[in-house]
């Protein structure tokens, strides 16, 4: 009964330490998920950027300034 007894205890102080490793690793991912959605983000939003001073160019003549404020 010695060895069984050692072999679950031994199992037992693994899973907390493998469930240390798991949350380890998943949180790696998610940073690692999370960095690359931000920088699409802010791809996305120096694209916009550009489109709206390119309209602003063309087309701020044509329209009331009290358009743009705010």
């Amino acid at each position: 009964m010695g060895q069984v007894y050692f072999l679950c205890m031994s199992k037992m102080k693994m899973v907390p330490f493998a469930e240390v490793v798991r949350r380890k690793a998943s949180m790696r991912l998610y940073m690692d998920m999370a960095g690359q959605l931000a920088e699409r983000l802010a791809t996305k939003r120096e694209v916009e950027v550009r489109r709206r001073e390119q309209f602003l160019k063309a087309q701020s003549a044509f329209l009331p300034r009290d358009v743009f404020e705010g």
